[in-house]
């Protein structure tokens, strides 16, 4: 109870030989952490292992700070060496990230990047900043602000906006992949057609990770729309449909049949779904 052998370890952890950067030595600490729950408050805890786990949290707030601020006139985000070491660690810990003095942290720098969006006019800062938030998706609250922030950039930067709406759909939960899934289905009707083409793609990408609930809903939605004349079907809609009709247990139709006869293509669909 006492934790005399937890507070042995990390004694001789730090007099341990430094390693040649203190961004790895750092990591190992915490994913020694990580091993204790990221624990700061248990009772069972002496003060003496409070306090050394508190200065641990503290020590890293402060590198992922410097990570995410990072210096945009010395680094390219890409070939940070720093990005790298956080890209290749923050995916494993199953405790740090969500300690609460860590969480908020991120949650804050978030809401930093997404004011300096409104700001920001160098596009390959707005693009890095942007890949930099994928790895900021600990929980349904950041997450929900991330997704926030594709949205408000989305125009000026489609392409890497629904790519990575798409790759952190994967492990968002059903409410917030509803509100992607809207999100892109708004797009559809947008008269800029590299929106429409984008957000088409995206639909066709995304319906591999959903529900059967969710499927039927954006099918007929789709659907509905192409009927009602609102959308005017294009390669990338038909290809979401035949994906979606796919998932649903439907024929696959080749890409040629829904590029040359898109009429009958619908028709053949509507068959499908409904079972004639």
């Amino acid at each position: 109870p006492s934790g005399s052998g937890l507070l042995y370890f990390w004694k001789l952890l730090h007099l341990s030989p430094p390693q040649i950067v203190p961004i790895h030595q750092m990591m190992l600490f915490m994913h020694c952490l990580d091993a204790c729950k990221a624990d700061t408050d248990s009772p069972f805890l002496s003060s003496q292992l409070r306090t050394c786990h508190k200065s641990l949290i503290d020590s890293f707030k402060s590198w992922i700070i410097s990570w995410i601020h990072f210096d945009v006139k010395n680094y390219n985000y890409g070939y940070r060496p720093l990005n790298k070491v956080m890209e290749s660690h923050l995916p494993n810990f199953q405790y740090v990230l969500n300690h609460p003095d860590i969480h908020l942290c991120i949650i804050d720098q978030i809401k930093i990047i997404q004011t300096q969006f409104n700001k920001l006019n160098d596009e390959r800062l707005i693009r890095e900043r942007l890949c930099l938030l994928q790895y900021l998706c600990i929980s349904t609250e950041t997450s929900d602000v991330v997704v926030q922030c594709y949205k408000q950039v989305f125009k000026r930067d489609i392409w890497t906006c629904a790519d990575l709406l798409c790759v952190i759909s994967a492990k968002s939960n059903e409410q917030q992949l509803d509100d992607v899934i809207k999100f892109f289905m708004d797009g559809l009707v947008d008269k800029d057609i590299n929106i429409h083409e984008r957000c088409a793609k995206s639909i066709a990408k995304i319906a591999l990770k959903l529900n059967e609930r969710q499927l039927n809903k954006v099918f007929e939605c789709l659907m509905n729309a192409f009927e009602s004349g609102v959308i005017t079907i294009c390669d990338g809609c038909a290809h979401a449909l035949a994906t979606i009709s796919s998932q649903l247990g439907g024929k696959q139709f080749p890409s040629y049949f829904y590029y040359y006869d898109a009429t009958q293509f619908l028709m053949k669909l509507k068959e499908e779904q409904l079972g004639y």
